[in-house]
């Protein structure tokens, strides 16, 4: 997904500017070093400079207003910046603000409306690289992280957050110029009324989440991992690729998703399994438009009898537009609702009958360990050889401005442009290769072979033993 030009040119102007300056190494800690608080390194720093952090619990509120700098977890513990259940512990405004956290860990922090942990505003530029931001609160946004400006987050873990509003671990609100993008971050144990881990209410495509897991998260109200609400009549349009959605709780509407009128979330090669929903919808609720891309939609539920387990369209102006995936849940159908549900060349449940072009089939994707078994949930709804969705994606196709062949890898990091020599091909092939429908691409090459498995079904069962005792009493030929 893109990274708007502008952006690109303004954090390398940035950055040419870090590298011309003079660029000192300031260290912060009880022993011996330069200073002994942070604030007090960043006051006494230039544009530029590196300010390194010994091990060690900093109870400060880090203030960073119009400054250039790196500050850098010294490798020797863990450095905490602690709001002490009193205060926002990171704060980073202005017009020429250029920070670099990295290493950090950014935890009790409380506000009594945006930004519990960490508020990047103005026209700010952050980059976290291998943060920690945990246990902060906010009354209304954003209780880990509030940005209505610039922000690159990647290889952040961002747990049990809680706001009184939306976005308990990450809120975005950038109407006008800004740009927030998650990369390989993780969503763990946050919670809110809406969005238990993450809120947009941006003016158009504002916010990116690409390779992010969403796992344990919790909505009192609606969207138990996100919820996509734009601002007034502004619309939001949040794109999430190569995400994992895992056992996130809605109380009321969307275990996973929640997208509200005028607003849109886009979802490209994702994986939504086993969220729940108290009354609609334990994958996604739509007021208005989800577009979802070679996605896996499987065992998520829904508590209340008589209502679809996957999708819940709640108006009539709601639309719903799902192509090249899997969905599979308890019940015979997934979707249920107002508005239109359009699927085209996937594999659903018998009894929906969706509008669309079709060429939909009906059949069980040959999951690998869908009961999960083997203990890795990270290859659960994997497919196995012989699944009838292998080779059946057409990669020449543009999504909603998005190349699927931007989309190189499955969840698991294999290439997914890859055809299997055993399965006749559904779709076109274009460099020997071929796209699978799902979120996971089958490897041939790669797919181990289970000595166990005596029937070749993929699962290790009665069956197997059955074929091996079948095997050993008609003894050797």
């Amino acid at each position: 997904m893109r990274f708007q030009q502008c952006i690109r040119i303004a954090a390398c102007s940035v950055l040419v500017l870090i590298t011309g300056a003079r660029a000192d190494i300031i260290t912060v800690g009880p022993n011996g070093e330069d200073y002994t608080t942070i604030n007090a390194a960043i006051n006494a720093s230039a544009d530029g400079d590196e300010i390194v952090v010994s091990a060690g619990v900093y109870a400060e509120q880090l203030a960073i207003q119009d400054q250039r700098r790196t500050i850098r977890a010294a490798g020797n513990g863990e450095v905490i910046v602690s709001g002490q259940n009193t205060y926002t512990p990171v704060r980073v405004g202005g017009v020429n603000s250029h920070i670099i956290l990295d290493s950090i860990t950014i935890r009790d922090g409380f506000s009594m409306f945006d930004a519990g942990g960490i508020s990047i505003h103005g026209s700010a530029f952050v980059e976290m690289n291998n943060c920690v931001i945990e246990d902060n609160h906010a009354g209304e946004l954003g209780g880990g992280i509030y940005c209505e400006s610039y922000a690159v987050i990647r290889n952040c873990l961002i747990r049990n957050n809680t706001a009184g509003g939306s976005g308990g671990g990450a809120a975005t609100s950038i109407l006008f110029s800004g740009e927030a993008r998650f990369e390989d971050c993780v969503f763990e144990g946050n919670q809110a009324v809406n969005g238990g881990a993450f809120s947009s209410s941006d003016s158009g495509e504002m916010a990116i989440l690409d390779r992010c897991r969403f796992v344990g998260n919790t909505a009192t109200r609606r969207g138990g991992a996100i919820a996509v609400l734009g601002f007034n009549s502004k619309q939001a349009i949040l794109n999430a690729q190569s995400c994992i959605f895992e056992n996130n709780i809605a109380d009321e509407h969307g275990g996973a998703v929640w997208v509200s009128d005028n607003d849109m979330f886009n979802a490209v090669a994702c994986l939504f399994a086993r969220n729940e929903a108290q009354l609609y919808a334990g994958a996604i609720s739509n007021d208005e438009w989800v577009n979802a891309l070679n996605c896996t939609f499987a065992d998520n539920r829904t508590v209340a009898a008589g209502v679809a387990d996957t999708f819940s369209g709640n108006r009539s102006e709601a639309f719903f537009v799902i192509r090249s995936s899997i969905i599979t849940n308890e019940h015979a159908q997934s979707w249920r609702g107002q508005g239109n549900f359009a699927v085209d060349e996937s594999l659903l449940p018998a009894s929906d009958n969706p509008g669309g072009n079709h060429d939909n089939i009906h059949a069980d994707p040959m999951y690998r360990d869908p009961d999960g078994l083997d203990a890795d949930p990270d290859n659960d709804f994997d497919i196995l050889a012989g699944s009838p969705v292998i080779d059946r994606a057409d990669a020449l196709r543009s999504f909603n401005g998005i190349d699927i062949l931007d989309v190189q890898t499955d969840l698991l990091g294999r290439n997914r442009l890859v055809d299997d020599p055993d399965t006749v091909n559904e779709a076109i092939v274009i460099w020997d290769g071929v796209m699978d429908w799902g979120a996971f691409e089958y490897n041939p090459s790669t797919d181990p072979e289970c000595v166990a498995d005596f029937n070749h079904d993929g699962m290790l069962d009665f069956f197997d033993v059955s074929a091996f005792l079948s095997a050993f009493n008609a003894g050797c030929l």
